[in-house]
């Protein structure tokens, strides 16, 4: 793992297009949650944004990758669904409006950016909305090649919680190596 753009737009390009799958966890807790504005952070190629506009909902995406923001339009044009894909650092980025949903899978920060990218996050989240963070887990395995300072953006359910102010949250657990958290705005 590494935190500079250089890292990432390798990583990516080393990668196939993967950009048709949908995360299973984001299918089972959106389930049943209306269509409205979305926001994926840390979107990579851009598969669970396309599900997402597939399923009816207004998508904006963000990764710091311009390789995995390149490849998520590409797989988005050729879906024939419309997602707007930003280019921008998870910890600083401000998005314009409020969303109903905000997902973000695996964006591993450590705990300061962490911090910050969640704190404008909770801001962003309209009443009602729901706030879905999952992440690799500190009790799991890492994956491999993380150094020692890598393994500071590891989490656990109660670190995330307790970096919500403001929010209810539904559920905290660690699901299958990863910390996985359910919050909402009360209306």
């Amino acid at each position: 793992m590494s935190d500079t753009k250089e890292f990432w737009d390798e990583m990516w390009s080393r990668m196939d297009d993967t950009g048709s799958d949908s995360n299973k966890l984001l299918l089972a807790e959106v389930n049943g949650i209306p269509p409205g504005r979305a926001l994926e952070i840390g979107c990579g190629t851009g598969g669970n944004a396309l599900w997402l506009a597939k399923q009816g909902w207004q998508v904006t995406a963000l990764d710091f990758s311009t390789v995995a923001v390149d490849k998520a339009r590409k797989s988005a044009a050729s879906n024939g669904v419309d997602v707007d894909f930003v280019v921008g650092d998870a910890s600083t980025y401000q998005p314009e409006g409020q969303f109903d949903l905000i997902a973000t899978f695996y964006i591993q920060l450590f705990p300061e950016q962490r911090r910050q990218m969640l704190t404008w996050a909770v801001k962003a989240l309209a009443p009602g909305g729901t706030l879905l963070f999952v992440s690799h887990d500190r009790s799991s395995s890492p994956p491999s090649g993380w150094s020692e300072a890598d393994l500071l953006s590891l989490t656990t359910p109660e670190e995330i919680v307790a970096e919500l102010p403001g929010l209810q949250v539904e559920h905290a657990s660690q699901v299958c190596g990863a910390t996985v958290v359910k919050a909402f705005r009360l209306a």
